[in-house]
Order: C-alpha cells, then sequence, then structure tokens
C-alpha cells in the first residue's frame, strides 16, 4: 500500500502541500479529480519521487514506477522506436522484444520510425504511454494524459490505460479536472481544491468496467453532489 503521511511540499515558502495524509489500496485506480492549480499535479510527482518533500512520509513506494506527463516530453530528434528505446539504454527495461510489442499494443506499428514532429497529438500521447508501460509499472501516474485530445481519441487512449491497468494489475493514479475521466475510469475518486491540497470528498466507485453512457452519468451526478 502507497501511504503519505503528514507530506509537505513548499516551493518558495508557499504552502502546496501541507500536512497531507493518503493510503491507495494496491490494484486499483485512483482519479484525482480537481481545479488547476490546487497541487494534484506536485501531488503526483511527489507519490513519484520526481520531486522531494520538505516534510513527512510516503512510504510504500514500488521499484517499477511509469509516468506518463502532461505533455509527451518525446525526444525530438528520435523516432518513435527510439524514444521508446530509453528505458532500455538506462536498463530498466532487459526484455527482448518489448520495445516492439509496446509499439504494437498502442497501435503504432506502422509509424515506429517517424519524428514526433509527423504525429498527432493523440499519436505522441500513445508513445509517451508505451515508454510509461515498457517497465511493467507496479505503480502507474498518469497526469492530465487526456486533456489536449479530441473525444476520440480520449476515448482509445483510456481505453489503452485501463487495459494497461487490468493486464498488468498496477495501482494506477490519475490527475485529472474532467470529472467525467475520473467517472469512466476510477474505482475511487478524491476530490481535491487547495493550495494548500486538501481533500473534499472521498468517493468509491462500485461501477464494473468498462461503463455505459448511464454509468457514467450516475457516478458524475455523486461526484458533483459529494
Amino acid at each position: 500500500m502507497l501511504t503519505v503521511a503528514g507530506a509537505c511540499w513548499r516551493p518558495d515558502g508557499a504552502s502546496i502541500i501541507e500536512g497531507f495524509d493518503l493510503s491507495l489500496e494496491p490494484g486499483r485506480v485512483t482519479a484525482v479529480l480537481g481545479p488547476s492549480g490546487c497541487g494534484k499535479s506536485s501531488l503526483l510527482r511527489l507519490l513519484a519521487g520526481v520531486r522531494a518533500l520538505d516534510g513527512g512520509s510516503i512510504t510504500g513506494r514500488a521499484a517499477r514506477v511509469g509516468f506518463v506527463f502532461q505533455d509527451p516530453a518525446l525526444l525530438p530528434w528520435r523516432s518513435v522506436r527510439q524514444n521508446l528505446a530509453l528505458p532500455a539504454e538506462l536498463g530498466v527495461v532487459t526484455e527482448k522484444g518489448a520495445i516492439e510489442a509496446a509499439i504494437e499494443a498502442v497501435g503504432l506499428g506502422g509509424h515506429a520510425d517517424k519524428l514526433p514532429s509527423a504525429l498527432s497529438g493523440g499519436q505522441r500521447m500513445r508513445v509517451s504511454l508505451a515508454r510509461a508501460l515498457l517497465t511493467r509499472p507496479e505503480l502507474l501516474f498518469l497526469d492530465e494524459p487526456f486533456a489536449a485530445l479530441d473525444l476520440a481519441t480520449r476515448r482509445e487512449m483510456q481505453r489503452l490505460v485501463l487495459d494497461a491497468h487490468a493486464s498488468l494489475g498496477c495501482t494506477t493514479v490519475l490527475v485529472t479536472h474532467d470529472v467525467a475521466d475520473a467517472a469512466r475510469l476510477a474505482d475511487r475518486v478524491l476530490r481535491v481544491d487547495g493550495p494548500p491540497l486538501r481533500v473534499v470528498a472521498d468517493v468509491a466507485v462500485s461501477a464494473s468496467r468498462p461503463r455505459s453512457p448511464d454509468d457514467v452519468a450516475t457516478v458524475v451526478r455523486a461526484l458533483e453532489c459529494a
């Protein structure tokens, strides 16, 4: 279990996260839902170890962590295949054939030798997701990965995330400001506000996935009333 106890993060003296507590059950999808600027992306980076705490503790971090940022963060001079080779070059991925399998898994088999500039926004996000999944993460962190996508691409990316979650059984944390994304994907939704970041509602979602439009609408109503 990933556990946060009294976490604090105070860049330049500002209390973005102050005395924050949280426990995440293994193997579940948790959505952190809140407005821009409240500290939810900062929390995600602290959970992943990308940023260091100024106080408190985080325990239960896994050895294998995947992170999908808001921006795909691809190296522009490297092709899709070469960008996905980075974890292998760093010694994180050693499984033979993993890169080609990842390319196929996200539907980019015909684009492996293209540079990021030749891809659509949705295709670049698929590369970012494939890179995160190459390590077969035990913890998967997603920071607004669907925000800039059109509806069709958004739905396809959500399907890919759920497929990956199901196959890996990883603990997944999604940061979003879109209530429908949270309703469609999560087992648990934390509505947050801030700064400093605080939980204003903690809602369990029992509907099975994939969720019908009626299921999503019911969860949205529950979240809006929480």
